[in-house]
């Protein structure tokens, strides 16, 4: 069973992400345009830390999607979902929200046509690598 954080903890760490993101954009030179690659990049940040944080209260990391949604002409958005397990309560809690309007000026003509062509553009978001985690050496 999937349930969100029932106390709005959930909801406020989602919207500081999607408002941290949209900073970030909203922060960039008017003239810097992203491919999807880029955008991702720039968001990466801000998703490792909240999905650390969860982390760090106990809960496993599962799964996530970061999606990349054609909105018209002038506009795209994105849209976060991460989940996690709770073994405390052995119980699955999803995190997941939308950004506003944001101008397809700021993707590159490829990527704009690209986008206008598929409609989504979807990453599977992994759990970042903790610093005291060995498991990307134990792997290799």
């Amino acid at each position: 069973m999937f349930w969100d954080d029932d106390n709005g903890e959930a909801f406020d760490a989602i919207a500081e992400l999607i408002q941290e993101v949209m900073g970030i954009i909203g922060d960039m030179p008017e003239r810097e345009e992203l491919d999807f690659e880029g955008f991702a990049e720039k968001s990466s940040g801000a998703i490792d830390r909240l999905i650390i944080d969860k982390m760090q209260q106990g809960n496993e990391f599962v799964a996530g999607r970061f999606n990349i949604f054609y909105v018209d002409d002038d506009h795209f958005k994105f849209t976060i979902e991460i989940y996690f397990h709770d073994p405390r309560q052995n119980d699955y809690i999803r995190l997941d929200g939308a950004s506003g309007l944001i101008s397809m000026r700021r993707l590159k003509a490829d990527a704009r046509e690209v986008l206008k062509r598929r409609r989504t553009i979807a990453y599977e978001v992994n759990a970042p690598v903790l610093p005291n985690d060995d498991t990307a050496t134990r792997n290799n």
